[in-house]
């Protein structure tokens, strides 16, 4: 069971962590956006005033001129740059909208296997951890490789399905040729929670370096 609560936690954290960073960085954008709006907005008040008063001064003295308020400059630019830069998280997107839908199945995979545990406990037929392990992988590969077939091709199902075919083949061949009592599920356990860390602290640091310098240097020009 544990194992796939840990499979679980990584999914949804992934994701959680994908969509408040999008979240995040999206608020953050449209600040600097109504930011540099409102102060052209100001800047370009105070340019006409300026203009006004110089073009009064210039006709009481005789001399016409025409005022030419300055146009403050449009900041369009950085935010087509943020929307294309979303744009290049599409495939990220996809894969943690797919990681969400994944846990919730995780969750239900979970329960059932604690209901069969249960049930092989009241009949003392305990399963080895080895093969606990095997079992694990191959309801994945089943589960994951049935959705390939069903018509979800993108890539990260390509890498569930590998995944666990790998994972598959580890666990049974530890218990068929070394030792069926092995505590592979602690190792799985373990290395499911490691690759969550490290997929989160990545999704952390790919938004961070594309949209950190994009908010810290949007100039204010006018």
């Amino acid at each position: 069971m544990m194992m796939f609560l840990s499979t679980a936690i990584l999914s949804s954290g992934y994701a959680t962590t994908f969509y408040l960073a999008e979240y995040e960085w999206s608020h953050r954008i449209q600040g600097v956006r109504e930011y540099l709006h409102a102060g052209a907005k100001m800047e370009t008040e105070g340019a006409t005033q300026e203009g006004n008063t110089s073009q009064s001064e210039d006709e009481a003295h005789g001399e016409s001129k025409s005022a030419s308020p300055r146009k403050p400059q449009s900041h369009g630019d950085m935010i087509r740059t943020a929307l294309d830069t979303f744009k290049d998280f599409t495939t990220m997107r996809k894969w943690s909208a797919n990681a969400l839908w994944g846990s919730f199945a995780s969750i239900v995979l979970a329960a059932i296997s604690k209901c069969a545990h249960r049930s092989a406990a009241k009949s003392e037929d305990w399963i080895l951890p080895c093969w606990q392990s095997a079992i694990f992988f191959g309801t994945y590969c089943l589960f994951t490789g049935s959705l390939y077939v069903a018509g979800f091709k993108s890539d990260d199902v390509k890498v569930y399905v590998v995944a666990s075919g790998v994972g598959l083949a580890i666990s049974s061949s530890v218990a068929c040729f070394h030792d069926p009592g092995f505590d592979m599920p602690r190792f799985v356990c373990t290395s499911v929670m490691l690759i969550g860390l490290l997929a989160i602290a990545n999704t952390v640091r790919l938004f961070r370096g594309h949209f950190a310098p994009l908010v810290e240097h949007s100039p204010f020009e006018a």
